[in-house]
């Protein structure tokens, strides 16, 4: 699954966007700064979270390191 990092719009609530993230389907720890959300998503929760609420937060898909 894609590590993923979530950044929030600063007009929302964070709390609010994990809460939709839940709702999405996602589990396991979700790391939040000031401003994003590290989290694992599948592809299919990436794009229910892209295409619901979520679509005022930016997404980003942390790319794999290289097999050594």
């Amino acid at each position: 699954m894609p590590k993923v990092i979530v950044h929030t719009n600063p007009l929302y609530n964070a709390i609010g966007v994990r809460l939709l993230l839940g709702e999405v389907g996602v589990t396991g720890p979700m790391l939040q700064d000031e401003t994003t959300i590290r989290c694992v998503m599948t592809e299919d929760q990436i794009l229910r979270f892209r295409n619901s609420r979520g679509a005022a937060h930016r997404v980003e898909i942390v790319p794999e390191a290289p097999a050594a």
